[in-house]
């Protein structure tokens, strides 16, 4: 379950709720103070009557009735589940669109229910996680904030495991282009602080490195967008002395521009779809597997290493003059 701690704590909830009772409670001060208290989406939507069943009855008895229908009409506890989520649904509890969410909706959901100024979204590790993902005990917080015309996106992440941890870090930004109906996708360019010969990391046709560098423009400060661009996908970006790197509209002061000063890798990246609709700027602190790497973190280059109960933290600060 994502929460947003800020937006609990402007409704007067200060603890987690722990029991059914107080999740109630703490629905009913969000609903009061104008927020959607509960949203989810098709992936999940049946996990609160699940869990509240599993809750109720225990997971070897929800299994039993799992595999015998026979007994639900008899089973009080299906009748207390029903009620319970009936109740939600009556209190207004439930967002309107849940019926409709797609997977991940829901997740963009609890963004847009910010104090206005910041939101906090935190992720822990889990079994399935850890099997299927990521080896590691973790707790990982993103929050970000506005300020002005910059948003400040910190990623704070913990090892909460008995073992070193290594991670990857990286951004995923993409921004919107054209920035209105009026310009086309030459009307931009990616502009560099200074001049430029960027050394790309080759990681084509799979996103995994190949061992193999080259220079794609030497000596430039600026890179026309043009549809073709990124024909071929991204480019990986090292050596930049620049501490900044923007998208900018050409005869005009509108730009955004990422600070990448705390960053050794920046990759651009845009969907093949033309015309152009958006364009990545992906500030890494670390790189992507090779193609003859293992599943070992331990063989992933530029890996940060994370202490048992340490945490590590990174922030990108992004501004629009738009």
């Amino acid at each position: 379950i994502f929460c947003n701690k800020g937006l609990l704590e402007e409704c007067g909830v200060t603890e987690y709720p722990q029991t059914w009772e107080e999740l109630m409670d703490a629905c009913e001060k969000v609903k009061a103070a104008g927020h959607i208290p509960v949203t989810t989406d098709s992936n999940y939507c049946t996990s609160w009557v699940g869990y509240y069943m599993s809750r109720r009855l225990g997971n070897d008895r929800v299994m039993e009735l799992a595999k015998d229908s026979s007994q639900w009409a008899s089973e009080q506890g299906i009748k207390d589940t029903a009620e319970a989520i009936a109740y939600m649904a009556a209190k207004g509890y439930f967002d309107p669109n849940i019926e409709s969410n797609v997977y991940p909706a829901a997740q963009q959901d609890i963004l847009k229910q910010n104090n206005g100024i910041s939101a906090q979204l935190m992720f822990r590790a889990d079994e399935e996680t850890k099997t299927l993902r990521f080896p590691f005990d973790f707790e990982f917080t993103s929050v970000f904030t506005l300020d002005g015309h910059t948003l400040h996106h910190e990623v704070h992440v913990k090892n909460c495991g008995d073992e070193n941890m290594r991670c990857g870090i990286g951004f995923h930004p993409g921004f919107n282009i054209p920035f209105d109906e009026n310009h086309t996708t030459t009307d931009y360019e990616i502009r560099f602080e200074q001049e430029e010969s960027p050394i790309i990391l080759d990681c084509l046709p799979h996103g995994l490195l190949s061992g193999k560098s080259f220079y794609q423009w030497k000596n430039t400060q600026a890179i026309p967008l043009t549809d073709t661009l990124f024909d071929n996908d991204s480019f990986c970006l090292a050596g930049l002395r620049s501490k900044t790197i923007g998208i900018y509209e050409k005869n005009s002061e509108r730009k955004i521009i990422c600070d990448i000063s705390e960053y050794p890798y920046t990759l651009l990246w845009s969907a093949p779809t033309k015309p152009m609709r958006f364009i990545c700027i992906e500030p890494w602190q670390s790189l992507p597997a090779a193609e003859t790497d293992t599943s070992e973190w331990n063989e992933h280059a530029a890996a940060a290493c994370i202490a048992p109960n340490e945490s590590y933290s990174i922030t990108l600060h992004t501004t629009f003059e738009r």
